[in-house]
C-alpha cells in the first residue's frame, strides 16, 4: 500500500520529544483514538461493464432479391412463433433470383448440404412470407414496404426476451478470480437484477487505441434469473461475487503511516505509551486496509493522535 504518511517521521519525532522533556520534565500524555484489532469476514467482488443481449437471437433473409410487399409488425412488437412478419414479391431481377426465404441458420445448413435448393425454392414461391422462427420480440427491421432487400442481408430480428444475459468486460488481473457458477448481480436502467456466471472467455484481449496500447480484459456472460423489464442492448453492470475470505484484519486506512524508507507502521496502545509496528498491509476495501503481519487480534491500534508519535509516547485514550 502506497501512501502518504499521516505522521511526522519516527525519529524526528523522538528527537523532538525528548528535547521537550530535557526542558519542561515529562511530557504530557497524548490523547489518541483507537480501534481494537479484530478478525471479520469479506466478500471479495469482481465489477464490470458492458450491455444485455437476449439469450437467443435469429437474423431473417432472403437468399435472392426480393422487395418488401407488406410489413405488419413495428420494432418492439411481440411475435409468435410462426406469425408473419412481411410478405415479398420478386424484385425486378430473373424469376430465379428469389430463390428463398430464409433465416440465418437454415442458410448454415443448406450450406452444409442440410436441405437443396429446388424443394425450398418451390415452397418459397408459395409462401412468400418472412415468419417469426419462435416467440420473441421483433428487435430489428432493415427495410420498409416497398424497398429492396438484398441476397443474404438481414432484414428483421427476432429476440427471444424470455432469457437476457449480460456480456460484461472484466479486468485482466480478475480474470482468475471467476468462475463459472458464481452468484452475480448486474444492474441495468436503475434495477438490479440477480444472474450467475454462465461462461468466461479463456482469452484475455485488448480493446486496441490509436496509440498502440491497449487496456486488457476478458470478458464474462452472466444470466439474469428474473429479466422482467430487462432491455437487449441497455447498457449492464455487473457485480460478480467471487469468494469469502475469513480472518481478516482490517485497519482503518488512516491508522497506517510511512517512514523515510516507505516501510509501513502503526502504533499500538500498550500500558499507557505507543508501541511502534512494522506491518504488511494487502489489499484495499474502502476505507479499510488489510494487515498482513505486525499487529494480533485483540490489540488496541492507535487511529489518530492530537500531537506527535513517537516510540514509547505516554498517551491517554478517549473514552
Amino acid at each position: 500500500m502506497k501512501k502518504s504518511a499521516l505522521f511526522i517521521p519516527v525519529a524526528a519525532a523522538a528527537a523532538a520529544m525528548f528535547l521537550f522533556s530535557s526542558i519542561s520534565g515529562e511530557p504530557e500524555p497524548i490523547r489518541v483514538t483507537t480501534t481494537e484489532a479484530v478478525t471479520t469476514s469479506r466478500l471479495i467482488s469482481v465489477s464490470g461493464d458492458g450491455a444485455l443481449e437476449a439469450y437467443r437471437v435469429r437474423r431473417l433473409g432472403v437468399r435472392g432479391y426480393a422487395e418488401a410487399e407488406r410489413i405488419y409488425l413495428n420494432v418492439g412488437d411481440d411475435v409468435a412463433e410462426g406469425q408473419v412478419i412481411m410478405t415479398l414479391r420478386p424484385a425486378d431481377e430473373p424469376a430465379s433470383a428469389l430463390e428463398e426465404l430464409v433465416s440465418e441458420a437454415d442458410v448454415a445448413s443448406l450450406f452444409d448440404g442440410g436441405a437443396t435448393e429446388s424443394s425450398v425454392f418451390a415452397d418459397a414461391l408459395a409462401e412468400r412470407e418472412l415468419v417469426s422462427p419462435f416467440d420473441g420480440v421483433l428487435t430489428r427491421l432493415s427495410v420498409a414496404e416497398g424497398e429492396q432487400a438484398s441476397p443474404f442481408e438481414a432484414i428483421a430480428e427476432v429476440s427471444d426476451v424470455s432469457r437476457i444475459r449480460a456480456r460484461v468486460r472484466l479486468g485482466e488481473e480478475n480474470t482468475r478470480l471467476v468462475e463459472v457458477g458464481m452468484p452475480a448481480s448486474v444492474t441495468s436502467g436503475g434495477v438490479k437484477y440477480d444472474a450467475v456466471v454462465i461462461e468466461v472467455s479463456p482469452v484475455v484481449r485488448g480493446s486496441g487505441g490509436i496509440t498502440g496500447t491497449s487496456a486488457r480484459y476478458c470478458e464474462a456472460v452472466l444470466e439474469l434469473y428474473s429479466p422482467d423489464g430487462a432491455v437487449p442492448g441497455a447498457s449492464a453492470s455487473a457485480v460478480i461475487y467471487a469468494e469469502r475470505r475469513t480472518g481478516m484484519l482490517l485497519l482503518p486506512f488512516e491508522a497506517i503511516g510511512q517512514d523515510k524508507n516507505d516501510l509501513e507502521y502503526v502504533y499500538v496502545l500498550e500500558d499507557g505509551a505507543a508501541r511502534l509496528c512494522y506491518v504488511t498491509s494487502g489489499e484495499e476495501f474502502g476505507a479499510q486496509v488489510e494487515i498482513l503481519s505486525g499487529v494480533a487480534p485483540g490489540e488496541t491500534v492507535i487511529v489518530s493522535a492530537e500531537g506527535e508519535l513517537y516510540n514509547d509516547a505516554p498517551v491517554e485514550a478517549e473514552e
